[in-house]
């Protein structure tokens, strides 16, 4: 997506489309759920070293 930006696309649909997917996608990994999980129970991630 910086790339695309870099290049100088347009902030049209189809970035804001192309964002929205690549955010949706990092959010559906365990990693991602988990760190989400870990901040609203205000408790570590259990990916994280104590």
């Amino acid at each position: 997506m910086l790339a695309r930006l870099r290049q100088g696309s347009p902030w049209d649909d189809t970035l804001l489309a192309d964002t929205a997917q690549r955010i949706a996608a990092i959010r559906a990994t365990d990693e991602a759920r988990e760190g989400l999980a870990a901040f609203f129970e205000k408790r570590p991630a259990n990916w994280l070293e104590n």
